[in-house]
């Protein structure tokens, strides 16, 4: 397992050239811990209180080879580019607009059957659950957590989700006890969805559109009418690439020439590397450990999803409750640098 400190400087590393989801997990460890997992039985619903607003005209793109996930979209007219965080690129668009480009890592189907568990394609829509507790009839893990769910093949129900796996990692609050924390291990380990960070699909679950500013509920989730399927129904465009094909954008330092698209955030040993000679851009990303105010579970007495007295709106979800219950990021949210 790689040190916090071996994982904060990949995190933090330039932009550079250089069958259905299951609840098992591979219990290898391959990274540093995030979200720190609540400790409590009922699975509390996440805020997202980060810099990214929601984005018009979103594109989705996922290498399963590559093992990311890549988001570009057009900020809403009026919103100052100066506030995007350090690990979001700006690029001049259309009409005076500006777009933005985030890349997520993300684990990928393992081998079922001897076969790659993965279905590339194009995808026209999502069915989105902002918030997913622990399923009936399960017992022991907490399995998807209580983050969003964005489902993507109708039939096989695939889709982006939150890491699942979690471990005792370290004392991260300071009371003399190990904390259980999500983690994603960037690997061949799922069942065909793409496993995020909890803090990264809380972050697209916001740029998608949904208010993750305030706690959501299971009401939410039900088939929408429109396909049958759990959740929200809104219109998407996400491609899958076919296997072993790598997402590549242009560099404009070198006259616009394609380069694989990777992101800062460690790979399990039995990924393969990337191709030798071939140039890379490697995004940055985020980590909610050191940038505590952004991601957050809700406390079980502040939930509404407990009490209905409580307002799931306004209150203390003015956009402060993670700084409140966290306390402060570690490091600046626009140059990463430690603070």
């Amino acid at each position: 397992m790689l040190t916090r400190l071996a994982l904060t400087g990949l995190l933090l590393g330039l932009v550079a050239s250089v069958a259905a989801c299951s609840a098992e997990v591979d219990d290898q460890e391959a990274s540093e811990d995030e979200i720190k997992k609540p400790g409590n039985d009922t699975t509390p619903p996440w805020l997202y209180e980060g810099p990214m607003p929601a984005l018009e005209d979103v594109k989705l793109v996922t290498s399963i080879t590559g093992h990311t996930l890549r988001v570009t979209g057009t900020l809403p007219a009026g919103f100052d580019a100066s506030k995007l965080p350090f690990y979001a690129v700006a690029t001049p668009g259309a009409a005076g607009r500006t777009k933005v480009t985030v890349v997520y890592p993300v684990a990928t189907g393992g081998k079922k059957n001897g076969q790659w568990n993965n279905v590339p394609g194009h995808y026209d829509h999502l069915n989105v659950r902002p918030y997913r507790p622990r399923d009936a009839g399960q017992s022991g893990k907490e399995n998807w957590g209580g983050f969003p769910f964005l489902n993507y093949h109708d039939d096989r129900r695939f889709a982006m989700h939150g890491p699942i796996d979690y471990s005792d990692a370290e004392d991260l609050d300071g009371n003399g006890t190990k904390d259980e924390d999500w983690r994603l291990v960037r690997g061949r380990i799922s069942h065909g969805c793409q496993r995020m960070q909890g803090e990264h699909v809380l972050e697209l679950t916001h740029m998608l559109g949904f208010d993750m500013r305030y706690p959501h509920s299971t009401r939410e989730n039900g088939p929408d009418a429109k396909n049958g399927v759990e959740g929200k129904y809104i219109a998407a465009d996400l491609t899958v690439l076919p296997e072993p094909q790598l997402d590549k954008v242009p560099n404009p330092a070198r006259g616009g020439a394609m380069e694989i698209v990777d992101v800062a955030y460690p790979k399990h040993e039995t990924v393969a590397a990337l191709p030798a000679g071939q140039a890379v851009t490697t995004f940055k990303t985020w980590d909610a450990n050191e940038m505590r105010a952004w991601a957050c579970a809700v406390k079980p007495a502040d939930n509404p999803n407990l009490n209905s007295r409580i307002p799931r709106t306004g209150g203390k979800f003015d956009g402060t409750y993670c700084s409140k219950t966290n306390g402060p990021n570690a490091r600046d949210g626009k140059t990463g640098a430690p603070r």
